[in-house]
């Protein structure tokens, strides 16, 4: 994104996105990074591992997210947080 840190916040955390997010001022935004640009590059089969790493994990107790669980960048993160949170709805 190419704005200032207040925009990009209230950018990610529309609830135009994700409706049932939590309000943006119940959370504290210790560090925000940008980079002007950003190419992520993964392996050959790369989706396919996280796609069968997913399926293994949705049957455990313990769940992970984050930006390597998916694509690599923020709305990857932000992606990954949603699944996790899905797996704990299930359960």
């Amino acid at each position: 994104m190419d704005c200032d840190e207040k925009t990009a916040i209230s950018r990610l955390w529309s609830r135009e996105l994700v409706p049932d997010l939590f309000p943006i001022d119940q959370c504290d935004v210790v560090y925000l990074h940008s980079w002007i640009n950003a190419v992520p590059v993964v392996h050959v089969n790369h989706y396919r591992e996280i796609k069968e790493y997913r399926e293994k994990i949705a049957k455990l107790p313990l769940v992970f997210a984050g930006d390597w669980l998916g694509e690599v960048c923020v709305e990857g993160a932000v992606r990954s947080g949603i699944f996790a949170a899905s797996l704990f709805q299930k359960k």
